[in-house]
């Protein structure tokens, strides 16, 4: 019986891995289709996005998207990232700070090459100053890492079902504010900031992965 049911809990892990990795590979799928879009010039969404963002601008929302985009500021960033190791050290979770921390440094690595190697310009009319290249979106990138890695690690200490949903939906939300910012701003074609959702997804699926094995 013991036999049994350690088979089943290895075969339940088994499945969780290539669902994990599935879902990586997949991620890491989109982002390259669209990189090889971009840089070929037919990602056809990005003139669309920019014309919109052109005609519905006004004070009110260039503020609260300059405030959506301060979220992910690199100083407010490395804000959350103390605070959120902290907490994991406080309850003794240091593998987790070691995996959180190496996700971050992952992001940050991924998209400084990528930008590099892409050489993709910024769209001409902005309204925030925003220097280097454009693909991928680095808010978007680091954004989709930190509060997925957060909801993920932090959601044994909401029981409640339907807060943990809440939870998970807002931090999505906020994914999607600061990616959608950063067009509205001019700082980045649409292009940038879907390539960029794709490649922090994939980078946390596979540190979740890697963090299981």
């Amino acid at each position: 019986m013991e036999n049994i049911v350690t088979e089943n809990k290895n075969n339940k892990i088994k499945e969780s891995h290539k669902t994990l990795a599935f879902f990586a590979i997949l991620s890491f799928m989109c982002f390259g289709t669209i990189a090889v879009m971009v840089s070929h010039g037919v990602f056809s969404l990005d003139i669309s996005a920019e014309i919109f963002a052109l005609n519905f601008r006004s004070p009110f929302l260039i503020s609260l998207m300059q405030a959506a985009s301060n979220i992910m500021h690199p100083l407010m960033l490395l804000v959350y990232c103390v605070f959120i190791c902290g907490a994991l050290i406080s309850k003794e979770r240091m593998h987790d700070c070691f995996v959180f921390v190496y996700a971050i440094f992952f992001g940050l690595v991924s998209f400084s090459l990528l930008k590099y190697f892409m050489e993709i310009s910024r769209p001409l009319v902005r309204i925030v100053d925003a220097t280097g290249y454009s693909f991928p979106s680095a808010h978007t990138v680091m954004a989709t890492i930190f509060f997925l890695l957060t909801a993920y690690f932090f959601k044994g200490y909401i029981k409640n079902h339907i807060y943990k949903v809440i939870i998970f939906i807002f931090f999505v939300f906020l994914i999607f504010l600061v990616a959608i910012s950063r067009v509205y701003l001019g700082a980045h074609f649409a292009s940038d900031v879907f390539g960029g959702f794709f490649l922090g997804l994939g980078i946390v699926f596979l540190v979740i992965l890697f963090s299981k094995i």
